[in-house]
C-alpha cells in the first residue's frame, strides 16, 4: 500500500506529528479556532501508516506525545486515537484500546474521544476492548473513588454528553462498593443512591458524605442559606462549580471557596474576586493570593504557563471584568505579585536547542496598533507579543531582535531574558509607522550574513498572495546565500487572528493565527522538525 500510493512512510509520520501538536491536518494553528466536528480533517496519511502495518508505531507516538504535553491542542491527539480504535486493523485497535485511560485523562478529553470514535464508526456499535477501557478508567481512577467524586460532581456534563451517557453506552460495572455508590449516584442523581450495603468501608463513608454534602450545597438557594453554604465548603473543599451561580456574587462565599481553589480556578478568577469586593472584604485574600502566585514549586507542579499569568496581569490591569464589563479598581498587591509569578514561570535556556544550535531572528511588525487585541486572549497584540518574545529568548542562545518597519532595519535591539515587561513593550514599539514590509528582517540577516534556522516574524495585517509571494522570494534569496547554514524556517504569527489567507511553502513555513500558552511551544516543536 505505501509503495501504491508513491508517499513514502517518514513524510506520513511527519504529518501524523504534525496533527497531534497542531491539532489539525493541515499546517496552520490556529489557537482561538475550536473543531468539535473533525470530518473536514484529512487523515488519509493515519490510514496509510496503519494499512502499510505501522499501527502499533502509530500509537506509540499518540501516547508519546500526550503523556509528554507535547500537543497544543488534544483534539489531534484524540482524533488519531479514534481512527486507530476504530480501525479494521486488529492490532492497531487493540493498542489503542489499551491507551484510552492513559489518553483520555480527564472527562473533557473522554468526550472528545467518544464523539471522535463515533464519526470514524460510521454508526456500528461499541467493540467489548473500548468498552473495558473505559470502564477501567472509571474503576481505577487515578487518585481513587474520592477523586472521582470530586470530578463526576464539578463536571456532570461535556458537549452535551453526561457521565450517565458514557456509563451505558460503556456498559461499565463496578468493581466494588465505592464504585457501585458513584456509579448509582451519576445514573440515579440523588435519588435512590442508597444501595443498601451492610457493611461500608471507611472510604465508602466518606465517599457518601461528599457526595451528600454536594448535593445539599446544590440546594441551598435562599439568602438566609449562605451561612450553611460556606460551612459545607469549609468541610468538604467544594469547588465554585459546586455552588449556585447565585452565590458567586457574595465575598463571603469567595472567601469560604478561596482556601482550597487550584491555582489555575484562582487566576482566572481574579476580577471577578475584585469586582465582588472580596479583597476589599477580607484583607487576608490579596495576602493568599499572593502566595499562591509567589510559589515557584506549585506554578510548576500544576504547569502554570507565563502567557496565562501574563494574560491574567494585564486584564486584571485594566480593571474591567470580561463577562459583564463592571469596573473595579486593580489590586496593586494582586499585580505585583502577577508579574513576578510571570518572570518565575518562565523556563531557563532549553537543552535541545542548545545542543542542537538553533539560532533565531524575531521580527516585530512596528504596524501593530496598541488599540488591536487578541481574539482568543483579551489582551492587546502588543501585550501579546512581549510576553511571548520574553519567553522565547529565554530557550535561544542566540537570537536579533528586529523591529520593522517599511525602511531597512539599521540594527537589532538588545533583549535580554531579564528585561521587564514594560521595558520590552516600549522598547519593541518605540516608534508608530504606517507600512511594513515582513521580507525587511531576511534582507537583514542576508545583509549581515547571519547564519539562521527560524524567522519568527510577529505581525497583525492580513498579507495577500502577493505579500506572502515576495516572502518566498526573499526565503529563496536568503537560501541561495553560500554562508547559510542548514534548511532555515519561517514563522509567521498573525497575533490578532485574523484567518488571513497563508499558503505554506511545504515544511520551511509555519502561519499561526492568533496568540495563546501554546504559541511558544508549536514555534519549539517547528524549529526542531516536529521530532
Amino acid at each position: 500500500m505505501e509503495e501504491r500510493s508513491g508517499i513514502p512512510p517518514e513524510s506520513d509520520f511527519r504529518r501524523l506529528k504534525q496533527l497531534l501538536i497542531l491539532g489539525g491536518s493541515n499546517s496552520v494553528y490556529r489557537p482561538h479556532s475550536v473543531s468539535h466536528t473533525t470530518s473536514k480533517i484529512d487523515v488519509s496519511f493515519l490510514r496509510r501508516l496503519i494499512v502499510g502495518g505501522r499501527g502499533k508505531d502509530v500509537v506509540g507516538i499518540i501516547k508519546q506525545y500526550s503523556l509528554e504535553g507535547r500537543a497544543a491542542k488534544q483534539d489531534g491527539i484524540l482524533r488519531a486515537l479514534a481512527v486507530c480504535s476504530t480501525s479494521i486493523d486488529l492490532v492497531t485497535k487493540r493498542e489503542a484500546n489499551k491507551i484510552i485511560p492513559d489518553v483520555c485523562r480527564i472527562f473533557d478529553y473522554l468526550i472528545k474521544f467518544i464523539k471522535f470514535s463515533q464519526e470514524d464508526a460510521g454508526g456500528r456499535k461499541w467493540g467489548r476492548a473500548r468498552r473495558k477501557a473505559i470502564a477501567n478508567l472509571y474503576n481505577n481512577y487515578p487518585g481513587g473513588p474520592m477523586k472521582l467524586a470530586y470530578h463526576v460532581t464539578k463536571y456532570r456534563k461535556r458537549r452535551n454528553m453526561s457521565h450517565k451517557d458514557v456509563i451505558r453506552l460503556a456498559h461499565v460495572k463496578p468493581f466494588n462498593q465505592e464504585m457501585q455508590y458513584i456509579l448509582g449516584y451519576i445514573v440515579h442523581s440523588s435519588n435512590g443512591v442508597d444501595l443498601n450495603i451492610h457493611h461500608r468501608s471507611p472510604e465508602l463513608e466518606t465517599v457518601q458524605t461528599y457526595i451528600q454534602g454536594v448535593e445539599e450545597a446544590r440546594r441551598r438557594r435562599a439568602r438566609n442559606d449562605e451561612a450553611r453554604l460556606i460551612h459545607l465548603i469549609g468541610r468538604h473543599q467544594l469547588c465554585h462549580e459546586h455552588v449556585k451561580k447565585e452565590f458567586l456574587n457574595k465575598p463571603d462565599v469567595w472567601h469560604a471557596l478561596l482556601q482550597h481553589t487550584p491555582i489555575h480556578a484562582v487566576i482566572h478568577n481574579l476580577n471577578t474576586l475584585a469586582s465582588n469586593r472580596v479583597f476589599e472584604r477580607h484583607n487576608g485574600e490579596e495576602n493568599l493570593v499572593s502566595q499562591k502566585l509567589n510559589d515557584v514549586g506549585l506554578l510548576n507542579k500544576v504547569r502554570v504557563h507565563p502567557f496565562e499569568i501574563l494574560t491574567a496581569y494585564f486584564q486584571h490591569k485594566s480593571g474591567e471584568r470580561n463577562a459583564r464589563g463592571n469596573i473595579f479598581t486593580p489590586s496593586e498587591t494582586i499585580l505585583c505579585a502577577l508579574e513576578e509569578a510571570f518572570y518565575k514561570s518562565l523556563k531557563p535556556q532549553n537543552d535541545i536547542f542548545e545542543a542542537r544550535g538553533v539560532r533565531m531572528v524575531f521580527g516585530i511588525d512596528m504596524t501593530i496598533s496598541p488599540s488591536d487585541y487578541v481574539v482568543s486572549a483579551k489582551i492587546t497584540s502588543r501585550q501579546a507579543v512581549t510576553g511571548i518574545l520574553l519567553e522565547l529568548v529565554r530557550y535561544v542562545y542566540f537570537c536579533h531582535v528586529l523591529p520593522f518597519g517599511s525602511s531597512d532595519i539599521r540594527s537589532y535591539l538588545p533583549i535580554s531574558p531579564d528585561d521587564r515587561l514594560e521595558n520590552v513593550e516600549n522598547s519593541l514599539f518605540i516608534h508608530d509607522v504606517e507600512s511594513s514590509d515582513l521580507t525587511k528582517p531576511l534582507d537583514y540577516a542576508i545583509r549581515k550574513q547571519l547564519d539562521v534556522n527560524v524567522f519568527v516574524l510577529f505581525t497583525s495585517k492580513i498579507y495577500d498572495e502577493q505579500g506572502h509571494y515576495r516572502l518566498k522570494e526573499a526565503m529563496d534569496r536568503y537560501k541561495s546565500q553560500p554562508w547559510a547554514g542548514r534548511e532555515p524556517k519561517v514563522v509567521v504569527v498573525d497575533v490578532m487572528g485574523k484567518q488571513s489567507p497563508v499558503s505554506s511553502f511545504e515544511d520551511d513555513f509555519l502561519p499561526i493565527e492568533g496568540a495563546d500558552s501554546q504559541v511558544v511551544n508549536v514555534i519549539k516543536e517547528f524549529a526542531v522538525g516536529w521530532d
